[in-house]
């Protein structure tokens, strides 16, 4: 007769390599345990309160969330688990909802809208409860159809890494165990649990693969969680070092009232494992939660910062948006209304302060005309008529630049020289009652513009100095392409 101790259970086993392993709990941690009823959420809470003294827990509560998606029998679960709290000796919080109702005033999937509102009540609930631990029976088995369900969609390397263990105050103290090992905890510790009839549902896409799919691949390899967790984990070691070597990227990133930025040349220049964790690195910081985002949006943010880009826009999930300001990405809300300023008569021989722009423009007599640039015009003295007046785009305004065929409108003038879209509005003009003069970052006009070498009008554009020491707003939104 063996005088061995009794081995522990498995679900023991899993649960402190879990909890040791990812650093879930510490000494005095309050945990607020999620309990739906079914199977894996009893075995955990049950586990937890017998373990409390060795994972360190000082107080632990449940939370369960009632959905109103099954009429009665969403009412009988939440009556067994008052009843299992009540038995236990554990506190209970516990609230409803109309998912179905909420879904359609969202305009959002059942799925979605029944977890949107879920995590909402635990974390309000363990902040009311003063928890620093929030507790879900995710197992192996929900791990394996987790990666799956990511592979019949498409995925990345994050994908492949499954479910969290720890995200923020959630933790998973169950990932190692696998369901089989949860139902045998049940039955050696006399446990009842309810069965939701909703998972025996195949029109759902996660049941499909739990009964249809996963049982192909256990009669492959029976020990098919333990594969799957085992290439979960050297999977997030390389996924954790690629984010690691993002986030030392995202270092040089600047952050404004409009968002959070970074240089295009950098993103265009760097190695697409890299730049596709900044892009979601960058949407995760401007929008404050960990909301995934599609290969497609990372794509068009990539596309954005291709060399000769110095405008464009993609919408992102969440009313976010990504676009190329001038040499920069960026992510923030969708920016107001354009640029603008007031116009302005000018005499010569004087300068207007464009206090709106951060720009002064200079209009002088000079001896001898040079080449005219895209921001410092010489033009004919008996070609224009005083007074002239600086001002921004009208509908139908045109012109002809010097060595460009044909006249075109300014704002195909503006597309071709590759000018942002965000300052387009604000881009200043010279004028007089004939027409334009030149514009700023486009040229001078080619009717007007005077001989080389013989005496002129020379009209320039340069940043004014900011008075409160901010950058001057061409400066910022759009580099050095206007300055000559």
């Amino acid at each position: 007769m063996s005088n061995s101790a009794p081995r522990e259970p498995l679900l023991y086993r899993g649960l402190s390599a879990a909890a040791r392993n990812f650093h879930m709990f510490t000494p005095g941690v309050r945990v607020l345990c999620a309990v739906s009823g079914g199977a894996d959420s009893v075995a955990l809470l049950y586990a937890l309160q017998q373990k409390r003294d060795e994972l360190g827990i000082s107080f632990l509560a449940a939370a369960h969330f009632n959905h109103n998606l099954r009429g009665e029998e969403s009412d009988a679960n939440e009556a067994f688990v008052l009843e299992l709290c009540a038995r236990l000796d554990i506190p209970l919080f516990c609230d409803r909802a109309d998912v179905a109702v909420e879904a359609a005033a969202r305009r959002a999937g059942i799925e979605e809208t029944a977890r949107s509102l879920r995590y909402a009540f635990l974390c309000e609930t363990a902040e009311t409860a003063d928890c620093r631990r929030i507790a879900t029976g995710h197992t192996a088995d929900d791990n394996v159809e987790t990666v799956l369900l990511h592979l019949t969609r498409g995925t990345g390397l994050l994908g492949l890494t499954g479910i969290p263990p720890v995200r923020g105050a959630i933790v998973r103290p169950l990932i190692y165990v696998s369901r089989a090992e949860v139902e045998l905890f049940l039955q050696a510790h006399g446990l009842s649990h309810v069965e939701d009839a909703s998972n025996e549902d195949q029109r759902f896409t996660r049941n499909k693969i739990r009964h249809s799919v996963v049982p192909v691949l256990c009669d492959i390899n029976p020990r098919l969680p333990r594969a799957v967790g085992g290439m979960i984990e050297r999977l997030s070691m390389d996924e954790d070092c690629l984010a690691s070597q993002a986030e030392a990227m995202l270092a040089e990133a600047r952050v404004g009232p409009e968002g959070i930025s970074v240089l295009a040349a950098d993103m265009e220049r760097g190695h697409p494992a890299l730049t596709s964790r900044v892009c979601r690195q960058m949407y995760a910081q401007a929008s404050g939660q960990s909301w995934p985002l599609s290969a497609a949006h990372v794509d068009a943010m990539l596309a954005l910062c291709q060399k000769g880009r110095l405008s464009g826009a993609c919408y992102l999930p969440h009313g976010l948006m990504s676009y190329r300001k001038g040499s920069r990405l960026v992510v923030g809300s969708p920016p107001g209304e354009p640029l603008t300023f007031a116009a302005a008569h000018m005499m010569l021989d004087t300068e207007l302060t464009l206090a709106a722009l951060g720009l002064v423009c200079r209009c002088r007599s000079v001896s001898q005309a040079m080449r005219s640039g895209q921001s410092r015009f010489y033009v004919c003295p008996e070609k224009i008529v005083e007074p002239l007046m600086v001002r921004s785009r009208r509908a139908g305004d045109c012109m002809t630049l010097p060595g460009k065929p044909g006249r075109k409108t300014l704002k195909r003038l503006m597309i071709d020289g590759h000018i942002p879209r965000c300052v387009r509005a604000a881009l200043p003009l010279v004028t007089d009652e004939q027409g334009i003069i030149g514009a700023m970052g486009l040229g001078v006009e080619r009717s007007r513009m005077a001989a080389m070498g013989a005496p002129a009008i020379e009209i320039s554009f340069v940043s004014a100095p900011a008075g409160d020491g901010t950058t001057p707003i061409w400066e910022d939104v759009s580099g050095d392409w206007w300055k000559e």
